[in-house]
């Protein structure tokens, strides 16, 4: 039997982060669970996060700010046998109610811990924590260090963290529930000290594991500077009025207390001296410290009869919860992009997201591993519901662990450490592949190994060098970095036991190159993308005017056809004095930066480069264009056109790559040869003078990406390639 475990989160002005953690509860893999929200006098958003999330969680009110009141109440509306405590901005991993159920495997075992992630994901804030009679508690790194013997009478115990403990619902009927004096602060420590008292003993399991993001609070700002010290300072005396009093008499407890004052008083001026509080809130602070003390010592020297547990709650949550898959059901797929950690990420970092928040969507477990922007390595759940790590190569080291295929050591390294933090996490993500792009073959060391590997086809270094004039003019680079990643997309190309391409043409270029045919191995699924708002297609459809505005995206380089583009449009600019074209992308090749200049300095405000701009701003540009032009020499697939159809935009390109795959000529556009300005000038010409057959065309490119181009649609195809792949199924 699955023993039934109710989750009780505590929340109060958290929205945001109380958002994330309930949707990481949806993919726990754990069967028979419910959740409790005990919602605080929150003021912010909470009410709206609850309300999206009424088919997950049942609610309850607490009146006011007090952790252990909160707490008290969760527990008397939940049905579970194991009540299992996490903080609302806390997100557990997959597996953290399998593992710490396993605890409870002891009879005599009434709380259960697990090991705490800080905030970067990776380090840890919490291990094995063990406090003593004064509430004073240490941190160790193993059990054997920690060397805890609890029993009725122990000055030392094991100190369970409430933002990932689990109590036996049984106990709590022997020792009562949390004493609400702890309004914040060493109320989870009372409870385990009352539980050892009563017989009871602790255990940590080190695979349950939580990470805690340490969000700010009422009580705290972003840098755990405090906002009030009184709760705290309150809880420090009461404890030691309650628990250590009896052991070592009253005036030991009023010199501890009394040395607790004056070192918080101590680092409180540290904090005024450092410029982390103000002269005010710092004077505030001592007064919070002076009154916290003696409401303690005040409330320690009264008895207090702890809440008792009621009769269990008739009105109960879902149950069990229900997760957005059953976990039988779900692929875990690992997902690489370097472009995982950019604010401006490219065609394959942009595909990857869509993928790993498509299959999330779906209940799957995804876990995106990219390289770092700063010199920081961390682990999230984003608000699309997978896990992103961001790693910074280890430089050269592990050389001879992990083969790279011969990739230059620049790209090596960051391979091996894609590989290390993959294995880090392995076995309790328990991924059924791993899938990397060809660009910079970053799953290089994974390939050949026991790695389930599934490589996607995008532009590729041996596909690009025919368009890279730069490359073949630099002979030691190509020779020491182009044609050692060529070999390394070879190997990756033959040794991948999946291949996932997003057009014919991709596939047959690739075979070409790297002189491989293809085989069962591939599976096309072109590529998709969201749709945009009604309103912005509407504004496209709607504008009125006699300017006709044509928009090219795309970097400025030789395989962007920009070289084509540039002469064909200043002839259309010359004859018709209506037309005007807008430039979005970056500069790459300083010939081609020029020729664009230039076209802006004949025909002012008639041809602008807005250079690289936002995604709003970028979707402004195609809701405000009549055509959209590029006349690439190779498109892998082709991205741009398809968010071209969105808008019901005409398309006019060069049919090379995967484009005619994508646009269909003469029917959602026109397609002339690659490099040929004649040609690509006379389709232009065509749909300027004929507004009706560019309506017609912009129309039909909206219905094929309907019925092709989806995101759903990409991602149906995805999903069915991964789920046979992860199957062991042959295509």
């Amino acid at each position: 039997m699955v023993v039934p475990v109710s989750i009780v989160i505590s929340t109060y002005n958290r929205a945001t982060t109380l958002a994330r953690t309930l949707l990481s509860l949806r993919y726990l893999r754990y069967t028979n669970f419910e959740i409790l929200v005990v919602n605080g006098p929150s003021t912010d958003d909470t009410e709206k996060v609850l309300r999206a999330n009424q088919d997950l969680i049942k609610v309850v009110s607490c009146p006011v700010r007090n952790l252990s009141t909160s707490r008290n109440l969760g527990i008397n509306a939940s049905s579970g046998e194991i009540i299992a405590l996490i903080d609302d901005d806390a997100i557990p991993e997959p597996d953290w109610l399998d593992m710490i159920v396993t605890g409870f495997d002891d009879d005599q075992v009434a709380s259960v811990g697990g090991f705490i992630r800080d905030n970067s994901g990776v380090s840890f804030q919490a291990k094995y924590i063990v406090s003593d009679l004064w509430g004073q508690s240490a941190g160790f790194e193993t059990l054997e260090q920690a060397d805890c013997d609890e029993a009725p009478g122990s000055e030392r115990f094991f100190s369970l963290t409430g933002t990932n403990t689990a109590f036996r619902r049984s106990a709590f009927d022997r020792i009562g529930l949390f004493d609400e004096v702890f309004e914040y602060f060493l109320d989870e420590t009372d409870v385990n000290l009352r539980l050892v008292n009563a017989g009871f003993r602790s255990t940590v399991v080190r695979e349950a594991e939580i990470h805690h993001k340490y969000a700010p609070s009422h009580l705290r700002d972003h840098k755990n500077v405090p906002k009030n010290m009184l709760p705290v300072c309150r809880s420090v005396a009461y404890f030691a009025m309650k628990h250590a009093r009896q052991r070592y008499g009253w005036e030991a407890v009023r010199q501890k207390i009394t040395a607790y004052e004056k070192q918080e008083v101590i680092w409180k001026t540290d904090n005024l001296l450092y410029g982390d509080v103000t002269r005010e809130h710092y004077v505030s602070l001592i007064s919070q410290i002076t009154s916290g003390v003696r409401e303690g010592i005040r409330l320690g020297g009264v008895p207090q009869d702890e809440p008792r547990l009621e009769n269990r709650s008739t009105v109960t949550a879902p149950f069990p919860a229900r997760t957005l898959r059953p976990a039988s059901e779900r692929l875990r797929v690992c997902m690489l992009s370097q472009d995982e950690g950019s604010n401006t990420p490219g065609g394959i970092g942009r595909w990857t997201q869509t993928v790993a928040g498509g299959l999330a969507r779906r209940g799957h477990e995804v876990t995106v591993i990219g390289r770092s922007s700063q010199d920081l390595h961390t682990v999230d759940f984003t608000a699309q519901g997978y896990w992103r790590h961001l790693i910074q190569p280890v430089g050269n080291y592990y050389p001879d662990q992990f083969d790279c295929a011969g990739l230059p050591e620049s790209l090596a390294s960051y391979s091996r450490t894609l590989r290390l933090e993959f294995d880090r996490v392995r076995e309790r993500r328990r991924f059924d592949m791993v899938s990397g792009p060809i660009w910079d073959v970053e799953l290089a060391s994974m390939l050949g190994g026991d790695v389930p590997t599934c490589l996607s086809l995008h532009t590729s270094a041996a596909i690009a060098l025919e368009s890279k004039p730069e490359w073949q003019a630099n002979k030691e680079f190509l020779n020491n970095h182009v044609k050692k990643v060529i070999a390394a997309e070879r190997t990756a190309y033959a040794k991948a036991r999946l291949v996932l391409a997003n057009s014919r043409a991709i596939i047959d270029d690739c075979s070409r190159v790297y002189g491989i045919p293809a085989d069962d191995r591939f599976v096309i699924v072109p590529h998709g993308i969201a749709d945009v708002p009604e309103h912005l297609r509407s504004a496209g459809l709607q504008h009125q005017r006699s300017e006709l505005r044509l928009l090219f995206v795309g970097r400025l380089e030789t395989r962007k056809g920009v070289a084509t583009l540039v002469p064909a449009v200043e002839r259309l600019l010359r004859e018709y004095h209506h037309v005007a074209i807008d430039f979005i992308g970056s500069g790459v090749e300083a010939p081609l930066i020029a020729a664009v200049q230039r076209l802006q300095d004949i025909f002012p405000g008639r041809a602008q480069h807005y250079g690289y701009v936002s995604e709003d701003e970028l979707e402004a540009h195609y809701a405000n264009a009549d055509i959209f032009v590029s006349p690439s020499r190779y498109e892998s697939f082709g991205l741009i056109f398809i968010e071209a159809m969105r808008y019901s935009l005409p398309c006019v390109g060069a049919a090379g790559g995967a484009v005619p795959e994508v646009v269909s000529h003469n029917e959602t556009g026109l397609l002339s040869p690659v490099d040929d300005v004649d040609g690509l000038y006379a389709n232009l010409k065509t749909l300027i003078e004929d507004r009706e057959l560019g309506r017609l065309m912009g129309a039909n490119g909206r219905s094929r990406y309907e019925a092709r181009f989806t995101e759903e649609i990409m991602v149906d195809g995805i999903e069915a390639a991964y789920a046979r792949f992860a199957r062991g199924l042959k295509w």
